[in-house]
């Protein structure tokens, strides 16, 4: 009775304005009161808040007890590390994961932008290595696969596949069987996949056992009259064939994507030291544009190939002549920014510091 816990609804603190969530606490509490060995958390969640979410999967990791999750509609944003906390996470055959990577607001000077970005950035560290433990991927590879510039979304199958999930459940509705046995040809590696899951129970009896309950079989997996159990048990351990060779060659491309993204990832830090190199960018500058090639490799590497050289300030005076004036109001925000030259522009000409910000970021500075 107490061994059951849902999360149905977004995950956040909870406030006056909105208390139609899930917080942690809710789930620590129900964690104390349960009387079971055994807990079972069902889950239909969108996501929601990072540290209500992280503090969830705490619960649920440190948790002395069994934890089987089950994702009965959609595990999705931080849902989809808090079921990674359970020791068994089971899918509807119906139901979705998506992950993706942090999103948030930020606002205020250059320094408070890049602060906001790298906090950000630590945020996705951890969130990586929960990915990575429970996957046995590399970080860069979870980053590829989970943390991509847009939503990426896993159907049962792909879930177990990339090790997001146990196994399925396929509950009272399962697949017709009947035509599947009267088919001389073979199944595709997904239908193999899926009906060897369905049998895994099974296959643990011995094949020349003659113990099997096989009328128990045939209207669990809805099998016509005329099958035997010799003849299920080939037809099965033929598929199980299928579904090793399956996992052989998704084994194999996961491991040739890992190696395409640490080759990308190594071109992209090249192109970033090209441009310190060439002082396009600066050094402090280098974690904020790997943010950026993460999120859109495409765009940031236009951007970053687009800016020119600092130019050379080192002849301009510091004594609020015209002509300093005149050659500052040459350079862009960034080329001021990289060339120390912001707080001198702010207290010399405010006036030429609030044009630059406003043309940078859209807005007026705060004084």
């Amino acid at each position: 009775m107490y061994g059951d816990i849902y999360i149905y609804k977004p995950i956040g603190p909870r406030t006056e304005e909105d208390d139609d969530v899930i917080t942690a606490g809710d789930v620590q509490s129900q964690l104390d009161w349960c009387d079971s060995d055994t807990v079972t958390v069902h889950v239909n969640c969108p996501g929601g808040s990072y540290f209500e979410g992280l503090a969830i999967f705490h619960a649920l990791n440190a948790c002395p007890k069994h934890v089987t999750v089950i994702v009965e509609g959609i595990a999705a944003s931080m849902a989809s590390v808090i079921i990674l906390a359970a020791d068994e996470i089971v899918m509807s055959p119906f139901a979705k994961i998506m992950t993706h990577g942090i999103s948030g607001e930020s606002c205020g000077s250059a320094a408070q932008l890049r602060e906001d970005a790298n906090e950000m950035e630590t945020f996705e560290a951890s969130m990586l290595e929960i990915y990575s433990r429970r996957t046995g991927l590399t970080a860069d590879a979870c980053r590829t696969k989970f943390m991509a510039d847009s939503d990426t979304w896993f159907n049962a199958k792909e879930a177990v596949a990339a090790k997001l999930a146990d196994r399925i459940e396929q509950g009272k509705l399962t697949a017709d069987m009947n035509n599947a046995n009267r088919n001389s040809r073979d199944p595709n590696p997904n239908q193999a996949l899926a009906f060897y899951q369905s049998c895994a129970a099974i296959l643990r009896v011995p094949n020349q056992s003659k113990d099997m309950d096989f009328i128990k079989i045939k209207n669990q997996f809805q099998l016509s009259d005329d099958v035997t159990e010799d003849a299920f048990l080939a037809q099965v351990e033929g598929w199980r064939t299928k579904v090793i060779e399956t996992e052989q060659l998704t084994a194999q491309l996961d491991s040739f994507k890992t190696a395409a993204a640490l080759a990308e990832t190594a071109r992209i830090e090249g192109l970033i030291s090209q441009a310190v190199n060439e002082k396009r960018i600066v050094a402090p500058q280098k974690e904020m544009w790997k943010s950026l090639f993460a999120a859109n490799a495409e765009n940031a590497e236009k951007a970053l190939m687009g800016i020119a050289p600092a130019k050379d300030l080192t002849n301009i005076s510091t004594g609020g002549t015209p002509d300093e004036r005149e050659e500052l109001a040459k350079l862009t925000f960034d080329q001021m920014d990289r060339s120390n030259k912001l707080e001198r522009v702010r207290g010399a000409y405010y006036d030429l510091y609030e044009a630059k910000f406003e043309e940078k970021f859209g807005k007026k500075p705060n004084k």
